[in-house]
């Protein structure tokens, strides 16, 4: 595959997993709390449950990508020299929206919260619901250069023994503690759990390009997967009188790591040059999006209180309609977060980049 084909594949993959983050965290409310039992609001369940289900591919994407541009077993960089460089540019914006929610916290919460309750919050992992992403990202930074010498060394089975075994310790395990009702599996793996595993696994995919056909059956997996993580939801809250459950939801059971390696490898096989070249347009879209899927990621969930906050029907956080309102929030909220971004760039001395993501 060509340089330029990969750099386009990459961008595509950010553009689309920005989007699939707000669209869970736009759906979430419905899916928690339309009751599906209401024939009036079956539908409007329904829908929320598949644009939520089929977005839950997001970080796993995210983390594909990452492994795949960022895993390079002949960089012989010292691991402080390769952390100096990429470790600035996930910190920096990570303090700047500790501080941001902070003080949105301070102002939008009916209860105080005070410094000590975000400091709390920060060595948790937790200063605002969505930046548990930065953690694992500067824990998959620092791990880096450790598999990167792994990589070096390793042969192709060795590198499938360590996919197999992290699909093995942490996709089964999930299910096994729930047949049996207990709080944990046993045995564990540990240097081989986590999202460590998709992000060796884009390294792995590098070479893989599908045929038409191979894309069209490995599209129909990833359909089936997004149809089984609906149906295996609705089931889960049936039994439990109603009660939200989001077992299937997790980025590590089976049906999402299926749907999300699927999307991964379709999206790396697709023309994309000749795509652009059909439709022009649709190029300067997708390197907008992508170079604003970090800021989009760090910043969605102000614009999203503030539409849920507002007194239009279509952005309320019980989104009357999911038909409409979530595409329509979505959208709102994408535009919103450009058009942040780039005003915030026209500020002279200012590297958006570097300090807001």
């Amino acid at each position: 595959m060509r340089q330029g084909s990969t750099v386009l594949f990459a961008d595509v993959i950010r553009a689309m997993a920005a989007i699939m983050i707000v669209v869970i965290h736009v759906s979430d409310h419905a899916v928690s709390h339309f009751l599906v039992s209401q024939d009036d609001q079956r539908l409007y369940w329904w829908v929320a449950t598949f644009f939520n289900s089929a977005s839950r591919v997001a970080v796993p994407l995210f983390v594909l990508v990452s492994g795949y541009l960022l895993l390079r077993p002949n960089d012989n960089s010292a691991p402080l020299e390769w952390l100096k460089k990429r470790l600035f540019r996930v910190f920096v914006p990570l303090l700047v929206w500790i501080a941001i929610y902070f003080f949105w916290r301070q102002f939008s919460l009916p209860q105080s919260f005070s410094a000590l309750d975000m400091l709390r919050d920060i060595a948790r992992g937790d200063p605002y619901y969505h930046l548990w992403f930065m953690y694992m990202l500067i824990g998959l930074y620092l791990a880096t250069p450790i598999l990167a010498a792994y990589l070096r060394g390793a042969d192709r089975l060795n590198l499938s023994y360590f996919v197999i075994l992290w699909f093995l310790f942490t996709a089964i395990p999930p299910f096994i503690t729930r047949a049996l009702y207990i709080n944990q599996f046993g045995l564990t793996v540990n240097v081989v759990s986590g999202f460590v595993g998709y992000f060796m696994l884009g390294y792995l995919m590098r070479d893989v390009v599908l045929t038409r056909v191979q894309c069209m059956i490995t599209g129909l997996a990833v359909i089936t997967s997004i149809v089984a993580t609906a149906f295996g939801t609705y089931l889960l809250i049936s039994r439990s009188g109603g009660k939200m459950d989001e077992f299937f939801f997790s980025s590590m059971a089976p049906n999402i790591i299926i749907a999300a390696l699927g999307l991964f490898a379709i999206a790396k096989s697709v023309s994309w040059e000749a795509i652009y070249t059909s439709f022009t347009p649709l190029r300067s879209i997708i390197e907008t999006l992508s170079a604003t899927s970090f800021f989009l990621y760090l910043s969605h969930p102000l614009f999203l209180s503030a539409l849920q906050s507002s007194n239009i029907e279509f952005f309320s956080d019980t989104i009357k309609n999911p038909i409409w309102g979530i595409p329509l929030t979505v959208f709102t909220i994408t535009c919103t977060a450009v058009l942040v971004r780039y005003a915030l760039s026209r500020i002279p001395g200012l590297n958006v980049k570097i300090i807001f993501g």
